[in-house]
């Protein structure tokens, strides 16, 4: 799904609208789109009520809204009979910008959803919020974006990763990545050096602990650099600009989706 603009297009405003009986989700990919991602019709707080979402995406999304009290990705209903399965799924540079306290990347109410094995590396802080109070609800087995697991006021306060808040119980959380889920993306592609016919490209690390090796595409060629965090492209035209993205591969030849794309041109 990819660059739709789900808060002001569609009527219920979301990007997916799920209506009736029990739905799945799966090997998707959600890229690039405004606005809530999944909803159900006529739910104020846009959550939905009967999923199962696996081995999906969600990647540079964003949702710009100066007072939602809404989550980006998806919401999970308390109501009794509600119920969602979320599994290896990865959540990466998603974004929302809004004044309110308790909007986060995922919204739940109900500890009858399975969260789990997902991965979290986003803009947005608050990755996960509990919004009912009379419950405590179990998001263990997830990596929150730093080895040290995420920030949780009372039960783990030096975690680096992404927030959660008191009623969510995250602890124990995965230290790497989980290898089931979409590998995260590869982020902070930038150009390091450039002469009048090279530029020398650079990026962050894969935290993926069965990492492969890295490709540098370079408009329609790829390169492979094995392990190294930078790549030099090289007989570059004056005048010209390129278009450079990188991917990285686990072990088991699988390849992350694509990251954010740079142009490069060479000095004149």
């Amino acid at each position: 799904m990819y660059k739709r603009q789900g808060w002001n297009s569609l009527p219920e405003g979301s990007v997916v609208i799920l209506n009736g009986g029990k739905q799945s989700i799966n090997n998707s990919v959600f890229f690039n789109n405004n606005g809530p991602l999944i909803t159900t019709p006529g739910s104020n707080y846009q959550f939905i009520d009967s999923v199962n979402i696996d081995n999906s995406l969600f990647y540079n999304n964003s949702f710009i809204y100066s007072s939602a009290r809404y989550q980006l990705a998806i919401g999970c209903n308390d109501n009794i009979d509600s119920r969602a399965t979320i599994k290896n799924c990865t959540f990466s540079k998603n974004n929302i910008q809004t004044e309110e306290d308790d909007a986060s990347i995922v919204r739940l109410g109900n500890n009858k959803v399975k969260f789990e094995y997902c991965n979290f590396s986003n803009v947005f802080s608050q990755e996960l919020w509990n919004l009912n109070d009379q419950i405590f609800f179990n998001a263990e087995n997830n990596w929150w974006g730093h080895s040290s697991g995420p920030y949780h006021e009372n039960y783990n306060p030096d975690g680096q990763g992404g927030a959660v808040n008191l009623l969510v119980d995250a602890v124990p959380f995965l230290t790497e990545p989980d290898t089931l889920a979409p590998i995260p993306p590869l982020t902070n592609l930038t150009v390091d050096t450039t002469g009048t016919d090279f530029a020398t490209v650079s990026w962050n690390s894969s935290k993926i602990g069965d990492l492969s090796s890295y490709r540098v595409y370079v408009d329609s060629s790829f390169y492979d650099v094995g392990l190294d965090t930078f790549y030099t492209l090289t007989n570059l035209n004056l005048g010209q600009e390129y278009t450079v993205l990188v991917t990285c591969f686990d072990n088991s030849g699988e390849e992350s989706w694509n990251s954010e794309q740079i142009s490069v041109a060479p000095l004149s």
